[in-house]
Order: C-alpha cells, then structure tokens, then sequence
C-alpha cells in the first residue's frame, strides 16, 4: 500500500499498517506519475491512496498504468487540472464566472485592468495562491487561471459519494468566504444544511460530478451563492480538508474519508445515513489555550472537540483541531476564539 500523501495521518496509518509514503512535500504534479508509478512497482502495491489535492494526478496516472483500483487518472485530471475542470463546467452549460489562462504577469496585468479578477494555480488546494489582483502581483509559477471575482453573498461546499449512477450528498455553508478566511488566517467555520433545503445545490453537485466524469469516488465541491445566482466554482474527487468529514459523520453517520480509502483499494463502500442532525464547526488556530478548549468543551451544545498538529505555514484547513456544536452554539464558540 502506498499513500501519495505528505505524511500518513494517523487514522490512515492505523486502517493501513503497511501504507508507507511515497512523497513528503506538496509540490507533486502529474507529471510524477511515473515516478510514482516505479516506485509502487517497486515495492508491489496493490493500492495508491491519494488523500490530498496535489497528489491525486500523479496517484492516478500510477494506478492507470498499473491496473491498480481507484480513480482513473482522466477524471482525476479534470478534477484537479482547473482549467481541463472549467472547460468541463462550460461545456456542461454550469454557471461559472468568465475565465482565461495567463503565461506572464504582463498577460495577467491586462487582464486584471479594468475587471476584478481572482487568480490561482492550475494545480493545488487549500486556497494556496489564490489571490484578487490589486496592484501588486503575486510571485506566480505560470501558466495561471484567472477569473472574474464573484459578487459572494455566501460560499457552500457539496460533499459526497457517487458509485456507478448511486449518488449521496450533504451541502454546507461556510461562515465566510474561505478566501476571506484564508487571507486573513482565519481558521475556517462551517454549518450544515437542511436536506430539504438543499435541492438546488445538490443537483449542481451531480451536474458537476458528470461533468468531470467521476464514476465511483468521494468528492468536494464549492459553490457562491451571487445576486445573480449560484456560481459553480471547484470540485476535487477527494475527501473535504479540516474537520468536514467528521461534522458530515455526526450529521448524517456517514464516513466519507473511510469511503474515498475503499474506493482507492478497490472496495465499494456502502453507506445507510441516518436521520439528519444539524451541525457546526470551527476549526482551532495553533494558538488556542487549555483554558480556552476547557470553555469550548463547557458550552451548551458542545459535542466534542479534537486536537491536530496545525503544522508550518497556513492554508485553508490548517487546524489544531476542531470543535464541532449544535449550530446554535457556533456564534458563542466562534466569539470565545477571537483572541486565540
């Protein structure tokens, strides 16, 4: 069993004894595969775990050639590569915000002239490098996509499974804008949403699940709520970062990072939720304090919290852990954190 991961989490390391790592660092493209794919040979994998954005191309163009299980590595390109993904979206007639390639700052400047634009990596997670051009440009590694900046009212995120035409999903609603969160490294927060108020946004997710052409994989997508509608923005064919996975758990009693582990070692995941609950959560900074995780643990609807080592630099999952309520609490719990 080999994991295209930065380090083995230790629920990955418990579920799979014999997982090792190929790869420590984040700067994986698809042009690794092969690579990947010798190393695996290598040591006779008989599955390649790719739990993290930057590893899924490379992952997957390993099990393809390998006749390993798991996503193939056409959709786990259009699912990570953003422009083969927006390409995807239009064709599929989804609502997205006009975009283009740029290969050089002067390209992006022009570009950036007289519109609003967001621009980011072809590759990569957790809002690293994403940025709205102001008059200083980011240090880009180009090619880049640019779009145009949506009008947010709010952000959700749509988690779930497909499995040969079974499809489940639960949508969510952020807090704030995870660029917003991420700019001003914020930990993140999230809310759950009622099923039955979710149908608008749950038929988007099954558009953007065939536009992208996953077949049997978890997925996570993203979504603006606009004055003018909803925007598609990214879907990725991996498990949500942060506490996510657990709040859906505890909402609906299913567990989405175990399914995206049997789907990549070829087992097919079987999931019965249960009766929806409502639930919120917040990821932890690194500087939170006993005292303070004491007064979390101590709110009127507090379920649990947990502890992660949030690690050097900061993206958009970077957490000590996470505290997960009823949604009436969240505010409280948000405001016990501000000087965190």
């Amino acid at each position: 069993m080999f994991s295209a991961a930065r380090t083995l989490t230790p629920a990955l390391a418990q579920a799979f004894p014999a997982a090792h790592v190929i790869t420590d660092t984040a700067e994986v493209s698809v042009a690794d595969g092969p690579a990947v794919a010798r190393a695996a040979q290598a040591a006779g994998a008989t599955a390649i775990i790719t739990p993290y954005e930057t590893g899924l191309p490379a992952g997957a163009y390993a099990r393809t050639v390998l006749g390993l299980p798991g996503t193939p590595v056409t959709s786990a390109v259009a699912a990570s590569d953003k422009l083969i993904m927006k390409r995807r979206f239009r064709a599929a007639g989804l609502p997205i915000m006009p975009f283009r390639v740029v290969h050089s700052p002067q390209q992006l400047r022009a570009w950036a002239e007289d519109r609003d634009v967001v621009a980011k990596p072809l590759f990569g997670g957790g809002s690293a490098g994403v940025y709205r051009i102001g008059a200083e440009l980011p240090d880009y590694r180009y090619p880049v996509l640019c779009e145009d900046a949506a009008s947010v009212l709010a952000e959700y995120h749509v988690d779930g499974i497909v499995d040969d035409g079974q499809f489940w999903a639960a949508v969510s609603r952020y807090h704030e804008p995870m660029l917003t969160s991420a700019r001003a490294q914020r930990p993140y927060s999230s809310t759950t949403i009622d099923p039955a108020d979710s149908g608008e946004a749950l038929e988007l997710a099954r558009r953007a699940v065939a536009a992208v052409r996953l077949r049997a994989s978890v997925f996570h997508l993203e979504l603006f709520a606009t004055p003018s509608g909803w925007v598609v923005s990214e879907i990725a064919c991996r498990p949500a970062g942060g506490g996510i996975p657990r709040a859906l758990q505890l909402a609906y009693g299913v567990d989405l990072v175990r399914a995206s582990w049997q789907f990549d070692c070829g087992q097919r995941p079987e999931w019965q939720p249960h009766e929806y609950r409502p639930i919120a959560h917040l990821a932890l900074p690194a500087t939170i304090t006993e005292e303070q995780r004491a007064r979390l643990a101590a709110l009127p609807g507090h379920l649990e919290t947990t502890r992660a080592a949030a690690g050097p630099g900061f993206y958009s999952a970077t957490n000590a852990g996470c505290c997960y309520v009823d949604p009436g609490a969240i505010d409280a719990a948000r405001a016990l954190l501000e000087d965190a």
